[in-house]
């Protein structure tokens, strides 16, 4: 499962894993992605493993969806934007919550936080 809020840059990510988008280090041009609307699902091979990953979307409306796949998974990607200061409060609000989930609680998927839009000197 890869989740965040909207915008924190998960279909990016799932973009530049399938090589649909190639990104070079130190690169500031900008990458127009169509918003994931509910779900989207990727099965592929990469890194010598098979894959199957839930794209959720961030926007509000649809995070409430979130939970009824924690029993379904193994790990989650949580991706922050760390450079929308403004909702690192709500960022943190829903890690909380996904954390004190009873199928998270008993299951212990692993979690990833990956902190994304980094900008380095």
């Amino acid at each position: 499962m890869i989740k965040g809020l909207d915008g924190s840059g998960k279909s990016l990510l799932i973009d530049c894993v399938l090589n649909r988008t190639r990104l070079r280090r130190g690169e500031t041009r900008n990458y127009e992605i169509n918003a994931t609307q509910g779900l989207r699902f990727h099965e592929f091979s990469k890194f010598e493993s098979f894959w199957r990953v839930w794209d959720f979307s961030g926007m509000g409306r649809h995070r409430p969806l979130w939970q009824h796949y924690y029993n379904h998974i193994g790990t989650v990607v949580f991706v922050v934007d760390c450079t929308d200061i403004k909702r690192l409060h709500s960022v943190r609000l829903e890690f909380q919550r996904m954390m004190n989930h009873p199928d998270v609680l008993q299951r212990k998927p692993n979690i990833l936080v990956m902190v994304n839009k980094v900008r380095g000197k």
